[in-house]
């Protein structure tokens, strides 16, 4: 239940920064909740990932690298944990893609 509410706070926080409401019946949003879900346990896990694309990511997704640190600090505050850099990086991918589909 703790993490449903971390997730629905996280996807309006996602809203806010990207100035628009996520359709809750589209595939990107889907995608986001399922990464997030996966994601947030992993983090309270302990089991990292690896993104061999962080680099290209932080270069060529600017605003969407930005708004994914804002919301890992959020999850990091929340589950008391630091989130990896390269799961940021993969949140980066969920968010650009709803910044693109306007």
């Amino acid at each position: 239940m703790k993490n449903t509410r971390l997730v629905s706070e996280l996807v309006k926080n996602i809203e806010d920064m990207i100035d628009r409401k996520i359709e809750t019946d589209s595939i990107d949003y889907l995608r986001l909740i399922t990464h997030l879900k996966f994601a947030i346990d992993r983090i309270e896990r302990g089991m990292p990932i690896s993104n061999e694309l962080l680099l290209q990511i932080k270069r060529k997704f600017k605003k969407a690298y930005k708004i994914a640190t804002n919301v890992a600090q959020i999850i990091g505050n929340s589950l008391d944990r630091d989130v990896p850099e390269d799961e940021i990086g993969y949140l980066a991918i969920h968010i650009q893609r709803l910044i693109n589909n306007r």
